[in-house]
């Protein structure tokens, strides 16, 4: 009876979940689909271990099954992998099995606090947690976003400007300050007296509500960024009167709408288009009640994650680590951190 190689190309991976199998060619990006059951089913057991090196010995006898012939058709048309008669190469051929390696991983990083700090791209504290606002979904938005929330915490002016002094080490490229309201931050003054001293590129993150003239007039002194807040209900009036007063005072801003259902996606899109808001986002919050809306505008579906291009250095990436959230450290004005 004869014998062969059956091998894996070391650009391909394969997923196995439930009864499915996953194959995706990171080079060509194809990808197949089969069930996984059968004599097909071992076969992938042992691909997928990582003590073969995406090469196993099969016979003739399990090559004619018909799962296993059509999976080993699909994988050659499509460059996956092959098989090879052991007649003609007797010794086994030694693929690289695509698993990632972190140099960096994070025990090595705990070790040396110097290089866990260089990793950091973007810091967020949060300066008070007091606000006067009562805002519908205050203390549950913040959960899905990077949004105000309120609390009965304020961080020392002491506190916050020991933690920027220890990213003078990293590659900090922005700092958003956060609420509560910021503008009411007992310390404001003094941070941005310390601030203009920086070159820092600061980010106040604001609610609509919040914004005041005569606040506003107090962080215009540094080179900072506003994002301003919007969830809904809202009147079209205040986010014009507020973006007019912002271009009057010659501030750099950017909206963040908070959006629930198809009504807050029409009003933030005319009113963008009306005031002439170009740098803006949407940001889906969901209830617990607009299920509907997520699933027919925020759910993905098996043809956008196949639509999505990634290579190899991608996939790994994704296996290891939160790519959206990687070198972002958000601090609570309880002094609590999560990254």
């Amino acid at each position: 009876m004869k014998t062969y190689w059956l091998y894996i190309e070391p650009y391909v991976f394969i997923n196995v979940k439930n009864n499915e199998i996953l194959i995706f060619n990171s080079i060509s990006k194809a990808i197949l689909e089969f069930d996984n059951s059968g004599m097909l089913k071992e076969i992938i057991k042992d691909l997928t271990n990582s003590v073969n090196m995406y090469c196993i010995k099969v016979d003739e006898y399990i090559c004619s099954d018909i799962m296993v012939a059509d999976f080993i058709y699909q994988i050659r048309k499509y460059f996956c992998g092959d098989i090879v008669d052991i007649s003609v190469a007797t010794k086994k051929p030694s693929i690289m099995y695509p698993q990632v390696n972190i140099q960096k991983d994070v025990k090595r990083m705990d070790e040396n606090k110097t290089t866990s700090i260089k990793s950091l791209s973007e810091i967020t504290i949060q300066l008070t947690g007091q606000c006067k606002q009562n805002c519908l979904h205050c203390f549950r938005t913040y959960l899905q976003q990077s949004f105000c929330f309120k609390n009965k915490n304020t961080l020392l002016i002491n506190d916050v400007i020991n933690i920027i002094e220890q990213l003078n080490v990293g590659s900090i490229y922005k700092i958003n300050f956060i609420g509560g309201n910021v503008l009411e931050y007992d310390y404001l003054e003094t941070l941005v007296k310390y601030l203009l001293n920086k070159n820092f590129p600061a980010n106040w993150i604001i609610h609509l509500k919040n914004c005041s003239f005569n606040a506003l007039k107090i962080i215009q002194r540094i080179n900072s960024t506003i994002t301003i807040l919007v969830d809904f209900p809202v009147a079209n009036s205040d986010i014009y009167n507020l973006y007019t007063l912002l271009h009057t005072m010659s501030m750099e801003s950017k909206w963040s709408f908070a959006i629930t259902c198809e009504k807050d996606m029409e009003q933030t899109e005319s009113i963008t288009e009306s005031v002439g808001i170009s740098e803006y986002s949407v940001i889906p919050y969901y209830t617990g009640e607009n299920f509907v809306f997520f699933s027919k505008y925020i759910f993905i579906s098996k043809d956008d994650i196949y639509s999505t291009c990634l290579g190899k250095k991608d996939i790994f990436i994704h296996q290891s680590l939160n790519a959206n959230d990687f070198g972002k450290l958000h601090i609570l004005a309880n002094s609590s951190d999560s990254a």
